[in-house]
């Protein structure tokens, strides 16, 4: 975890954030969706996470273990599905977000929530009640995201909207 998807995301989401928030693993647990399971669960609300960041790792095959499956944004009504055994799916957690359905199969992934901590981090706004109350309404992503992180004298022109290329598009 500290070796690869800490980095990674650092990378991902703060290289033009001078200093880059300190990024650390706040819950990391495993999600079983399941097409058949009566007490299982197919698919997964849209939601806000309590993280700056999240992740999903795939653990079993998308191509031949399950169909359907993925993250979906409700914002760009866009599911990222991954491909292979071992990747990575990362983003803001704020971003109204859910677990698309599941159609045949059983799909495993490990998902982890990260806090990150730094100046450059909002903290009292993300802890707002315009973030908490912001559940239902995926226009609000953008005002989330470009208020996640504050301007700081060091970083560079792209500052805050590096890591917010995707809702931009």
């Amino acid at each position: 975890m500290a070796s690869q998807i800490l980095p990674t995301l650092s990378a991902l989401f703060f290289s033009s954030v001078v200093p880059a928030p300190q990024l650390y693993v706040d819950d990391l647990f495993l999600v079983k969706y399941d097409a058949m399971s009566l007490d299982g669960q197919p698919t997964l609300a849209p939601h806000r996470d309590g993280s700056l960041l999240s992740f999903s790792v795939a653990l079993n095959d998308p191509m031949t273990a399950f169909n359907g499956g993925g993250t979906h944004f409700v914002g760009v009504n866009h599911v990222v599905r991954p491909k292979c055994v071992g990747d990575l799916v990362a983003h803001c957690g704020k971003l109204l977000h859910g677990g698309a359905l599941v159609t045949a199969g059983k799909r495993f992934i490990l998902v982890g929530f990260v806090k990150a901590t730094g100046p450059a981090v909002n903290k009292e706004f993300l802890e707002s009640i315009t973030v908490s109350r912001a559940f239902e309404d995926p226009k609000l992503d953008r005002s989330i995201l470009r208020n996640a992180l504050r301007p700081i004298a060091n970083q560079n022109d792209k500052g805050t909207a590096a890591w917010l290329q995707y809702i931009a598009a």
